[in-house]
């Protein structure tokens, strides 16, 4: 039973090198969402024996959607029997990550979210769908710079990912075609626009239908950017402090 932050990342990473040391495979699963597996992910990194898999016990669970549902992975004795599959981590400035980075209105979204959790049966998509309306009442949109593959971009920027997995929100499509096997990470980019207009994309957004057959849709294109890429990075643009 993990006790703090940080905790699943240490007691995977125990398993792993002892595994290593012992030169005995080890599959180590986590109950929770994608926080939970995350750690055990990271902390297994590395460790060529250790294969980490997960029971979707969390509100989210968005990394799991991208290989199956909710009910297939609650099946324990299908994971047993399932094989091991690779996949890529990303490396950001906070450590290692499996699934999606996020910056502007969505990370302010997630960065809410633990408040409305504590409102009973307030979980998952309500909580988001509750940080959301929140945000929407405070200053939203910056200017950034990316730096995208040595390409560089200033935009007036509502909000980005930066994605390895497809999901992220709780079931909000980002990168619908993205693949966490393939070295690549699929960058999607939303230009500032009205509230009105928010509404509406987030609609298009969350159902993936702004991204298909690896092109923006045409209805997306005027509010879109969208990259792949190897590195990505990016910087403020202007001198305004978000609020949280």
């Amino acid at each position: 039973m993990t006790q703090y932050a940080g905790h699943a990342r240490e007691l995977a990473a125990e398993a792993a090198h002892t595994a290593q040391a012992d030169g005995e495979p080890v599959r180590i699963w986590t109950a929770g969402g994608d926080g939970t597996f995350n750690e055990a992910l990271t902390g297994a990194q590395g460790c060529s024996l250790a294969a980490v898999g997960c029971l979707p016990f969390g509100s989210g669970n968005d990394f799991l959607r991208t290989y199956g549902t909710r009910e297939e992975f609650n099946d324990l004795d299908a994971q047993l029997a399932g094989s091991e599959v690779d996949i890529d981590l990303m490396q950001t400035d906070l450590g290692l990550s499996a699934t999606i980075c996020a910056a502007g209105l969505d990370a302010q979204v997630a960065y809410g979210i633990p408040q409305f959790r504590r409102i009973p049966f307030c979980g998952g998509e309500m909580a988001y769908a509750l940080s959301i309306v929140k945000q929407l009442c405070g200053h939203i949109g910056r200017n950034v710079t990316f730096t995208i593959d040595g390409e560089e971009l200033t935009v007036d920027c509502l909000m980005c990912a930066v994605c390895n997995g497809r999901t992220y929100g709780g079931g909000f499509y980002a990168a619908p075609e993205a693949q966490p096997d393939d070295g690549w990470l699929d960058v999607f980019i939303i230009r500032r626009v009205s509230r009105l207009t928010i509404a509406r994309l987030l609609g298009m957004y969350k159902s993936g239908r702004h991204f298909r057959n690896g092109e923006l849709t045409e209805q997306a294109k005027p509010y879109f950017i969208s990259r792949r890429a190897k590195c990505v990075s990016l910087r403020p643009a202007d001198s305004v402090r978000p609020r949280r």
